[in-house]
This record gives structure tokens, sequence and C-alpha cells, in this order.
């Protein structure tokens, strides 16, 4: 349905009000998104960004939904902790 949204989240964990990240079972070492619809190109909210899109506000990346397309991204970094660069929305 259309019009929902996913407000900023970390898939290994609760973020805090601290901007850390609490570790939640289980843990999600990687995630993988797959779209399975499109959003139309032209179709954007009132600060540019697609509607439907996965944003990683610190990377300053905003994926617009193409069907078949797919998102990988590590939710853990190389030291074993949260990485807060993939805190997402939807």
């Amino acid at each position: 349905e259309g019009g929902q949204r996913f407000d900023n989240h970390h898939d290994a964990g609760t973020v805090r009000p601290s901007g850390a990240i609490q570790v939640v079972p289980p843990r999600r070492i990687a995630t993988l998104l797959l779209f399975l619809t499109s959003i139309d190109e032209d179709d954007d909210d009132d600060e540019g960004v697609p509607n439907g899109a996965t944003v990683f506000p610190s990377l300053q990346i905003a994926q617009r939904p193409k069907a078949g397309a797919a998102l990988l991204w590590p939710n853990i970094g190389l030291d074993g902790r949260p990485d807060g660069r993939t805190i997402h929305r939807g």
C-alpha cells in the first residue's frame, strides 16, 4: 500500500537516542533487500528523495526501487561492531 514509511533503523539492533546501536538477537551480519516492484522515475518527495527509496543518510545514498534489482550491505564492521553508516529508512 502506498504512503507507508519505515523510519531510520539499523538491521543489527536498536538505534539509541545517543546514536549508539544496541545489538539485538538474532545478529544480522548482512542484509539483502530484493525489489519486487519499480517506482516511476519522476515520483519524488518534497525533499527530492525518490518515493519508495531505501535511504542511507550517513552515506548520502537513496536507491529507488527497480523490479528485479537488489541491495546488499553489511550491518557489522570488520571489528565485529554494528556499522552506524548503514542506518537507513524506506
